[in-house]
Formats: structure tokens, C-alpha cells, sequence
């Protein structure tokens, strides 16, 4: 598998393995520090598994995002539901990415149990936060946790110099 999001290599080997074993999990929560690329890897790893091309990323109607830019709301969880009911449309899964997940209200937690505690055997839920421990217990128990250490200074560096940048400009990043 070609990746093109930046570092993660132990992160992208275990979901390499799992994919080769076929042995993925229904719900993941992707944890660490705000924009170090969560969401991109969790877009990435949809790609790969719906075999289509990472870059560009046409639509996708296997593919619901949410939470992006603002909280989930009932009204969304229930959209994701009706989504997930149905077969894939093109690839292997139906795959719903929930972004800053830590930010659900009361009401779309409760809604998103049901979903976590019997998904449909099509579906894979990718939960994104910065504040796994905001959390509902239940929530956090139904999902396997993958944390998403920073990037170390000289990897940044290194990609930064790749993409053509000065000394100076890279330093200043």
C-alpha cells in the first residue's frame, strides 16, 4: 500500500495487517493532539479500502464524513444510521468518519450507541478526537483506540524540505 499521509508507520502497518487478514474492527477512535492528521489518515485509509484513488478524492458514496466544522447533532446521527443501513454502494464498507466526536451532544451519543453496539457487518466507523477522555465511557469501550503520536522535528523538517522550501522557511514552520 502507498501512503501518502505523513509518518504514522506503525499505525499504517497495523491497519495494513488488518486489511490483508481481513480482520478490521466495526468502530475505531482516533486519538491525539489537534491537526496532526487524524482526519487525513482516516480519509486515506478510506480510500484504500474502497480501492479507489487517494489523491483528488472524488465523491465517494460509500463514504459519510461529519463533525467537520461543526458538532454532530441527532438529526446527523440519524442521516449516518439511514446511511450505514444500506449495502456499499461501490466498495467493500460503508464508512462513516465522525470528527471531533468529543464535541457530540447527549442526545447524538445516545443515538450513536445503537449504532456502535450492533453495527451493521458492512460498516466501519472511524471517531475523531483530541479529547478521547470527554468521551461517554460506553462510547470509548466500544471502540478500538489507535493513538496518533506527533510527528518529530526531524520528519517535519525533512517533509518540509521535500516540498521545496528554505532553510529559513523551513525553520520557521
Amino acid at each position: 500500500m502507498i501512503w501518502q499521509t505523513l509518518g504514522f508507520g506503525s499505525i499504517k502497518k497495523y491497519f495494513e495487517k488488518a486489511l490483508g487478514e481481513d480482520s478490521l474492527e466495526h468502530a475505531y477512535l482516533f486519538s491525539g493532539q489537534e491537526m496532526i492528521g487524524k482526519r487525513s489518515f482516516s480519509l486515506e485509509l478510506a480510500a484504500h479500502l474502497q480501492g479507489g484513488p487517494v489523491q483528488g478524492r472524488p465523491v465517494n458514496p460509500d463514504l459519510l464524513v461529519l463533525g467537520d466544522k461543526e458538532s454532530v447533532g441527532i438529526d446527523q446521527v440519524r442521516h449516518l444510521k439511514t446511511f450505514l443501513s444500506f449495502k456499499p454502494y461501490a466498495g467493500r464498507y460503508k464508512i462513516a468518519v465522525i470528527d471531533n466526536a468529543h464535541r457530540m451532544g447527549a442526545d447524538a451519543v445516545n443515538a450513536m450507541l445503537k449504532v456502535l453496539e450492533e453495527p451493521p457487518p458492512h460498516s466501519l466507523l472511524i471517531l475523531i478526537s483530541a479529547n478521547p477522555s470527554a468521551l461517554l465511557p460506553t462510547v470509548y469501550s466500544r471502540c478500538v483506540e489507535i493513538k496518533f503520536a506527533p510527528h518529530s522535528r526531524a520528519d517535519l523538517l525533512k517533509h518540509l524540505e521535500k516540498l521545496g522550501l528554505n532553510q529559513s522557511q523551513t525553520e520557521f514552520l
